[in-house]
């Protein structure tokens, strides 16, 4: 069984912490990326099943970087995610135009991170069954 691999993208350390630690009980592989450039890079290197990002980030705005990221093979299938705090309703048809799947909003507990993921995370039982047997 594969395990599934998260891109983290988020500049704030104490937040890295909480997001590793919360996802990694879990068996989630965790790759971290502090800057949109950085994650970025990381896209290309390796594959990533679902994108926990922030919208402040220290190089690039959080919607053009998710912009930039559905532009990539693979990147129109992929869940991405946003982590901010509470948003107006105008800064939520912003983000809901440049390409999130859903939000979390900070501050977050590991519980609600760990059932949100998993809800936006291809299934594993599903990847078991063989064809003709559900």
């Amino acid at each position: 069984m594969r395990v599934a691999r998260v891109l983290l993208v988020e500049d704030n350390p104490i937040m890295c912490r909480l997001v590793c630690s919360a996802l990694e009980a879990e068996d989630i592989q965790v790759t971290q990326a502090h800057a949109g450039a950085q994650a970025l890079g990381l896209w290309a290197a390796e594959p990533t099943d679902l994108v926990l990002q922030d919208l402040r980030l220290p190089d690039m705005d959080g919607c053009e970087l998710v912009r930039q990221l559905r532009r990539l093979p693979g990147g129109a299938e992929v869940p991405i995610l946003a982590l901010c705090g509470l948003l107006s309703e105008p800064e939520e048809a912003r983000m809901s135009a440049a390409g999130f799947n859903d939000v979390i909003v900070k501050p977050l507990e590991a519980s609600q991170l760990r059932q949100v993921v998993r809800s936006h995370l291809p299934s594993r039982s599903a990847s078991l069954k063989r064809f003709g047997e559900g």
